[in-house]
């Protein structure tokens, strides 16, 4: 049964979305096991952004009760920006969240009792984009240019400068904002921006963009992992497994028909643009759903090179083994049993 649904749903589209989510509702109701009349356990999820179908996974595990099927009673909990989810959890006011590799290491080596328990997006989304004038096609074209940055950004920036032998010092990297401005202005040579995100804004706006991305560079980070406390993991791990079987379950439901279920997030903020949300969850697609292992997996080599990296640009100190950001239990229990 769909949960949590407002009653203004029939101003956030047309009669076909309603319709087809009231069916995918009954579908997905039919063959779930009554929890009615089991007590639900209250899980709260901070997520890593305000709402949009960055998130569908999860929207898709709650509307259609897969998260009850398992026995949990849901609460998702937008990113606000002056609050850090990471530490909510930390703190005991959350019970997983959605966190990056370089904020959780950073508060794992400083002594957070924290671990990801899998990586929903497996290819970063971030990529640096620029104005075709300007002729930026590859990271060499950076130096003496301004590149703007936000956060991990500038981790991800100088892991593809060192990649490419080229002194981050000859890169002028400054702070971005939030959209576009200073790049169509002329102050900013190439920004960072989340490919899934802002560069859908600007192309359905007619912005023409080229853009660099990482990951052709070999620069390996995930983004969105999901993580909980060390504590949870070792007293409460049917928990733990509970809960990211049906958030896997519902990432995998919602990749099956992304246009459709692109729209499960103007359930949770009426004011979202559904084109938009359908660009975002079709640009992530092939991001979180790679088409190598299953949804969510993580590798060691992977963590070991993101460690690496956050320790080569100071971010973190070695003082702990990659190994200690991350556990495979719960992934390897739910594909492989």
């Amino acid at each position: 049964m769909l949960r949590n649904i407002p009653i203004k749903i029939k101003t956030i589209g047309t009669a076909v979305l309603f319709i087809g989510i009231f069916s995918y509702g009954l579908w997905g109701c039919s063959g779930a096991p009554d929890t009615a009349r089991q007590p639900l356990e209250k899980v709260n999820l901070g997520l890593s952004w305000i709402h949009q179908a960055q998130f569908s996974g999860e929207y898709y595990a709650d509307q259609y009760g897969i998260y009850e099927k398992e026995g949990i009673d849901i609460t998702l909990v937008p990113a606000q920006i002056d609050r850090d989810p990471l530490q909510d959890l930390i703190d005991g006011k959350l019970d997983f969240v959605i966190a990056q590799p370089d904020t959780l290491a950073k508060a794992r080596t400083t002594g957070a009792q924290i671990k990801a328990i899998a990586a929903t997006y497996r290819i970063h989304p971030l990529v640096f984009c620029s104005l075709p004038e300007s002729n930026i096609k590859k990271p060499q074209d950076f130096i003496g240019k301004t590149v703007g940055v936000a956060y991990s950004e500038e981790i991800i920036l100088r892991a593809m400068l060192k990649q490419m032998d080229i002194d981050a010092d000859l890169v002028n990297i400054t702070e971005r904002g939030y959209n576009f401005d200073d790049l169509l202005s002329g102050k900013l040579d190439a920004q960072g921006a989340w490919i899934t995100d802002e560069v859908q804004t600007a192309q359905r706006q007619g912005i023409a963009f080229q853009w660099i991305s990482p990951v052709d560079y070999k620069v390996t980070f995930y983004a969105d992992v999901i993580t909980t406390t060390e504590d949870r993991i070792q007293n409460n791990p049917e928990l733990v497994e509970r809960f990211l079987r049906a958030t896997l379950e519902g990432w995998q439901k919602a990749i099956e028909d992304p246009e459709e279920n692109s729209r499960l997030a103007l359930l949770y903020a009426e004011d979202l643009s559904p084109l938009h949300e359908q660009d975002v969850l079709d640009s992530s697609l092939p991001l979180i759903h790679t088409g190598v292992d299953h949804i969510g997996w993580m590798k060691t080599a992977d963590w070991e090179e993101m460690y690496k990296v956050l320790i080569e640009v100071g971010t973190v100190n070695d003082t702990i083994s990659s190994e200690d950001l991350y556990t495979m239990e719960f992934l390897n229990k739910i594909y492989n049993d």
